[in-house]
């Protein structure tokens, strides 16, 4: 039988429903101040994170250039591919798509996203074409992020110096890891909205920073004479089976290096796969014992003490020499030889003997004021001091054998700056391998000036070095560097070196140096070249001095800057008329005609504008007064030799500054990517040697949609 509620039951039940409905609504209504209020900022965060994605935009980084404006480092767009596996759909299918595109195994992939975090990055770097493919295979949670990667147009040349930068687009070694600060820009970023898959869509323009590219870097050195340089050091090094060496080319007026090479050497578009032993910058890193190219401290500190009369004449023992207890060799059996001879035939013996009659505190002091035993300062990464121990912890023995080069240690970088105090009548100058720091928009931010360490020697005192270094060149040890008709100062260099136990040297194991300068006064170019370990043939005269001949000849076959007119010109370079001999001076560059035509105490006529002597014309006057010469100026020489533009639009910047560089042309790079517009247009006739304004830009999905 049903039972009936009673009035007092029904009304108890209505309060019971009433008060659990009230209870509910107090929980949705807290729950709805939780969400809407307390924590508000929290699930906005979860739906922009859901629709909206923040895409760091990575600035380019600064360019490295030569002097004359080629690429030396260089950005060239790229893309990194990763997985979002909030979106992704079906991992297996993912990875065998991916694995054809990416040339990876498919499960190496597959195990790569599944023991991964949320985003699995799956490949760095790849190029825009194989981007592209990925994106419009539209895989759910797949993604391309646009980045940039650094390539090095001269490949292995200039590698040391330059150096490289990581995966993430920071310097590790020389030039990159020195101007970090400069060279890497500050990223900006924007907010993109996704759609249901997790792909972007749409920027939100409202919420962005605009990145700050990094500045450009434009070094001392000019890559036609790294490139001699380099070649020639490769040449000397095979045919003479040394283990390695370095060549050095300086002005030695500005201390601006012109070229750096060293070997073994490395590609810097491969750097990460190459042995770390090869990334060192030889010049400034590796020390050695000089040889005889050291004398020039003992002959410095013997002329300040008033040597090199007639009467200074040395025995030099006829080549064999015992003092305290060592044996002190000549490569010849020398008897007695005047001061110069000396060092013009390299004698240790004699360079010792003098060296005792100086005093060890002088030597010392004359080999401070070159520079030796302190670091250069060319602020790149990893220089040394060298080694050059105080007179109080030197042995009995030790002067002698510091005087020719052993028991002291330095840098190719050091040696090459002692002799250009030499060169530039006294004065050690700091080594500049930066000339200037521009940011994108041309600002000047630094722009080096020459600067003077200290004052060596007087210039009297330079003088008299380079007169007899000239003839250690034309009569002496450095016969084998000299070139006909040109005037040439230098010194060669034999070390034994030390044992590995430091018990003595080796009789079969050498470094072999020719340092030299031309021409002998107002000298314009130094050039340095040691080699480690050549053999068998191991002399500075046998194998360094013939490379530093090679060297110079080509690059006075293409720099006429640096041609050089003697006092008395040969004939077939010159032109007369009844009384006078003048030099033709068409072509050549208005600063060498006018040093040419000083000489001659001639102060030439000037007519028009420009840097080159185009014609020239001689007026002689009657009775026995000069000439006077009229120079008539271009910014050209007038047989300089003009090629066809050719066209570069759409090549790869890496593409388009080789093909410059077969034409001889250079290039000025804005941008990076692919070339879209140039200056001046294809088949314009300019000459060999000027520059090209190449614009490029990333490619873009409208031209790689229609190259796929």
């Amino acid at each position: 039988m049903t039972h009936a509620l009673q009035p007092s039951e029904k009304v108890w039940r209505f309060h019971a429903v009433r008060v659990v409905l009230f209870l509910a609504v107090l929980v949705i209504a807290a729950r709805l101040i939780q969400i809407q209020i307390l924590e508000r900022r929290k699930y906005i965060q979860l739906a922009l994170d859901q629709y909206t994605e923040s895409l760091v935009v990575k600035a380019p980084r600064g360019a490295i250039y030569d002097r004359q404006g080629t690429a030396l480092a260089m950005n060239e767009p790229c893309y990194d591919v990763g997985i979002d596996k909030h979106f992704a759909k079906d991992l297996r299918t993912v990875s065998r798509k991916l694995a054809k595109v990416l040339n990876q195994r498919e499960t190496r992939i597959f195990n790569k996203i599944r023991k991964g975090g949320n985003f699995v990055l799956l490949a760095r770097q790849l190029a825009e074409e194989k981007a592209a493919v990925i994106e419009m295979m539209n895989l759910p949670g797949v993604k391309t992020i646009q980045s940039t990667k650094r390539v090095y147009p001269l490949n292995e040349k200039l590698a040391q110096v330059i150096g490289f930068v990581g995966v993430d687009g920071r310097g590790l070694s020389g030039i990159e890891l020195a101007l970090e600060n400069y060279l890497s820009g500050k990223d900006g970023w924007s907010l993109l909205q996704k759609d249901a898959l997790g792909k972007p869509i749409m920027p939100i323009n409202t919420r962005i920073e605009e990145q700050k590219s990094g500045n450009d870097v434009i070094l001392t050195i000019d890559h036609v004479f790294q490139t001699i340089a380099e070649e020639e050091l490769r040449r000397a090094v095979e045919e003479s089976h040394a283990k390695g060496g370095n060549v050095l080319i300086i002005d030695p007026t500005t201390g601006e290096i012109l070229a750096m090479a060293s070997l073994p050497g490395f590609d810097a578009n491969k750097a990460t796969k190459c042995d770390p032993e090869t990334w060192r910058i030889r010049p400034i890193t590796d020390i050695f014992e000089p040889g005889s190219t050291f004398k020039i401290v003992t002959m410095m500190a013997a002329l300040k003490e008033g040597f090199d009369s007639q009467n200074d004449i040395v025995f030099c023992e006829n080549g064999k020499y015992k003092l305290y207890g060592e044996e002190i060799n000549d490569s010849k059996e020398y008897g007695w030889l005047s001061f110069r001879n000396v060092f013009i035939n390299s004698s240790n013996i004699g360079t010792a003997k003098i060296a005792r009659k100086i005093g060890k505190e002088k030597i010392f002091s004359a080999s401070r004021a070159f520079g030796f035993g302190n670091k250069t300062g060319i602020g790149v990464p990893g220089e040394v001091n060298g080694i050059l121990r105080k007179p109080s912890e030197w042995s009995e023995f030790s002067l002698a054998a510091i005087s020719y080069g052993h028991e002291v240690a330095v840098t190719p970088l050091q040696l090459a700056l002692a002799y250009g105090a030499i060169a530039n009548g006294g004065l050690l100058m700091k080594p500049i391998m930066v000339d200037e720091i521009k940011s994108k928009d041309g600002e000047t931010l630094l722009k080096s000036e020459p600067e003077t360490i200290r004052r060596v020697m007087d210039s009297e005192t330079a003088v008299r070095i380079a007169q007899i270094l000239q003839d250690a060149v034309e009569k002496g040890t450095g016969q084998t560097a000299e070139i006909s008709n040109v005037d040439i100062a230098g010194k060669t260099g034999t070390a034994q070196k030390p044992l590995e136990n430091g018990s003595g040297y080796s009789n079969s194991k050498f470094v072999a140096s020719f340092a030299g300068f031309y021409p002998v006064e107002n000298a314009r170019i130094l050039i340095y070249v040691t080699l480690d370990e050549p053999m068998p043939a191991h002399s500075g005269g046998d194998v360094a001095a013939p490379a530093f001949r090679r060297i110079l000849q080509q690059i006075l076959e293409i720099d006429k800057e640096l041609d050089y007119e003697p006092v008395k010109p040969e004939p077939k370079r010159a032109f007369a008329d009844n009384k006078h001999i003048i030099p033709d001076l068409t072509n050549r560059s208005l600063k060498t005609a006018l040093g040419i035509l000083n000489s001659y105490g001639i102060r030439p006529t000037i007519e028009g504008q420009g840097q080159f002597v185009q014609k020239q014309e001689v007026q002689t006057p009657e009775g026995n007064e000069q000439p006077e010469i009229i120079l008539a100026l271009g910014d050209y020489p007038s047989n300089a030799q003009y090629v066809s533009v050719p066209s570069l639009s759409e090549l790869s910047l890496r593409e388009a500054v080789s093909l410059l560089s077969a034409k001889g042309l250079k290039a000025k790079i804005d941008g990076c990517g692919r070339v879209v517009k140039q200056q001046p247009e294809p088949g314009s006739q300019i000459r060999v040697g000027a520059r090209c304004y190449l614009i490029c830009e990333p490619v873009s999905k409208r031209v790689l949609e229609e190259k796929i």
